[in-house]
C-alpha cells in the first residue's frame, strides 16, 4: 500500500531503485528519510549527512581520519550499508568493497563502499544524482 503511494507520487523513488542493490523497501526508506533532497548541494553533502564520512582529527600539519561520524539518519546509513553488502563483486562498488575488505576486513570495507555509492555512485546512478529529481512545487 505504501509502495503504491510512493510509486505514484514520487519520481525519486523510481530513480533510487535504479541504483544497484536498491530494492523497493530500501528505496522507500531512502525517499522517506531524505525528504526534500534539494537541501543538499551535492552528493558529498548527502554522504556527510548520512554520517558515512570519516571524522578528521587534526593537529597543525598532522591529519588522521578516524571512524565514521554517525551523524544524520541511522536508517539511511543502514540502507546504504545493506545495499552495498548484497552487491556482487562483478560491480564496480562490489569490487571496491572486496578490495578494501581483503586488506582491512569485510565490515570495514563495506563502509567506504557505502560512502562511495551514496556520494559518487560508480556502479550506477548515485544517490547524489537522484538529488533534484523531484518536481518543484507550484
Amino acid at each position: 500500500m505504501v509502495e503504491c503511494y510512493i510509486r505514484l507520487s514520487d519520481p525519486g523513488y523510481v530513480a533510487v531503485q535504479t541504483i544497484p542493490g536498491m530494492g523497493s523497501t530500501l528505496a522507500a526508506v531512502l525517499v522517506a528519510e531524505i525528504g526534500d533532497e534539494r537541501r543538499f548541494t551535492g552528493p558529498d553533502k548527502l554522504a556527510c549527512w548520512c554520517g558515512l564520512t570519516p571524522k578528521p582529527h587534526e593537529s597543525d600539519t598532522h591529519v588522521r581520519r578516524g571512524a565514521i561520524t554517525k551523524q544524520g539518519s541511522r536508517l539511511v546509513r543502514w540502507t546504504a550499508v545493506e545495499s552495498v553488502q548484497i552487491l556482487p563483486r562483478t560491480t564496480t562498488i562490489g569490487a571496491f568493497r572486496d578490495r578494501i575488505g581483503a586488506k582491512r576486513g569485510r565490515n570495514i570495507g563495506v563502509v567506504p563502499a557505502a560512502r562511495k555509492q551514496v556520494g559518487e555512485g560508480r556502479a550506477g546512478p548515485p544517490m547524489g544524482l537522484v538529488v533534484g529529481t523531484r518536481r518543484k512545487p507550484g
